[in-house]
């Protein structure tokens, strides 16, 4: 296995292991409709994520001139989203009603995890994870949409896609906007042409 390979797994078997296997006793006494509810918002986020993540690639990739491309995503599940601009992330919190199977990060997307990439093995330089937490005794569900380099050897080039918005938080409605594409000769990987695309992220 290639190091750093991850499976894949769907949301709705995710989804599953978010509220299954959590102890005879809970699942016993948890209502129904509250698993149902949970299966529900873990659903509606990872599709957000996951459109999150087409939406920026998309722009980085398309876009040729500066703020001039826009798209706005609503949040669906009530939580917290911010931009870490330091690990070059999204962070997605939301309540649970269930406890999380396991605490360790479950990769929503294929592909590896390295902080490099290289253009073939995978064909996208951002991963989405999911974890469970507990915070003051309320569980909780964290999304993070990573961005990493894909280095293009045959191209000689290394592409990032680098998240701008410091200190933005919000929880309704996600605007991204193209802020222009950079390239540092030798800067990359291996001496690779850098490709830098900066993408703006407000969060309303």
């Amino acid at each position: 296995m290639i190091k750093g390979q991850v499976s894949v797994i769907s949301i709705v078997i995710v989804a599953f292991l978010v509220v299954s296997l959590i102890g005879a006793s809970y699942m016993f006494a948890g209502p129904m409709v509250e698993k149902q509810s949970t299966i529900s918002q873990h659903g509606s986020a990872g599709k957000f994520m996951l459109d999150l993540d087409k939406a920026i690639v998309d722009i980085a990739r398309t876009c040729t001139t500066k703020d001039g491309c826009e798209e706005r995503i609503r949040i669906p599940v009530p939580g917290s989203l911010g931009v870490d601009e330091t690990a070059n992330s999204i962070v997605y919190l939301i309540d649970s009603s269930q406890p999380l199977l396991t605490k360790a990060p479950v990769y929503l997307t294929p592909g590896n995890i390295d902080e490099i990439a290289n253009y073939g093995e995978v064909q996208n330089p951002g991963y989405i994870t999911m974890e469970g937490l507990q915070e003051n005794r309320q569980n909780k569900l964290k999304y993070v949409l990573h961005y990493r380099s894909l280095y293009n050897a045959e191209q000689g080039k290394t592409f990032n896609i680098t998240l701008v918005g410091a200190n933005e938080q919000g929880s309704d409605t996600v605007i991204l906007t193209y802020m222009g594409t950079e390239t540092t000769i030798g800067g990359g990987h291996q001496t690779s042409d850098l490709v830098n695309s900066k993408v703006n992220v407000q969060i309303l």
